[in-house]
């Protein structure tokens, strides 16, 4: 019995509340605009989230090309960084060849020189021989001329006058 009274005198507390009836309906229509406003926010954190997710896969599948890019270039890079060091030492050797050809070159180009300082003096000859030949010439043309002139009022058949050999 004592449990009954005891029991009887919690009940009307239990079914009784501290609120009143508006002030409980506000509280209420309070709770489902911020569960709404909640569901809201959770559905465009959602989407924010998956818009985010698919922007991670795009970059990631971004970056893995990239990374195969710059792997392909970095390959290519060495290729020419290789193909420039052969290139180097190919003109290096050149360069130390032709500077022995040079050397050779001088040599060859002292006696280039004096073969033709020698055809000079041998084209000078050859110039003062001809010139010598034409005045040669000339002077056996001049008596050529003066010793047909001479003879020309004899009218001897014994007397010939010809020219052979040139003048």
């Amino acid at each position: 019995m004592k449990k009954l009274i005891w029991v009887l005198a919690i009940l009307p507390f239990l079914f009784t509340s501290c609120a009143s009836k508006k002030k409980m309906t506000e509280l209420q229509s309070r709770l489902t605009e911020l569960q709404a406003s909640s569901d809201q926010a959770v559905a465009r954190a959602k989407s924010d989230l998956a818009d985010c997710q698919s922007l991670t896969a795009s970059l990631q599948g971004e970056v893995k090309k990239r990374d195969a890019d710059l792997d392909a270039k970095n390959g290519q890079l060495k290729s020419l960084q290789e193909q420039l060091d052969y290139m180097k030492k190919t003109n290096t050797n050149l360069l130390d060849r032709l500077s022995d050809l040079s050397v050779i070159n001088k040599s060859g180009a002292e006696s280039i020189r004096k073969s033709l300082d020698a055809l000079n003096e041998q084209g000078k000859y050859i110039k003062d021989l001809n010139s010598s030949i034409q005045k040669k010439d000339s002077v056996n043309l001049s008596l050529v001329m003066n010793l047909k002139r001479s003879l020309a009022d004899v009218n001897d058949e014994d007397v010939s006058i010809e020219v052979k050999k040139g003048v």
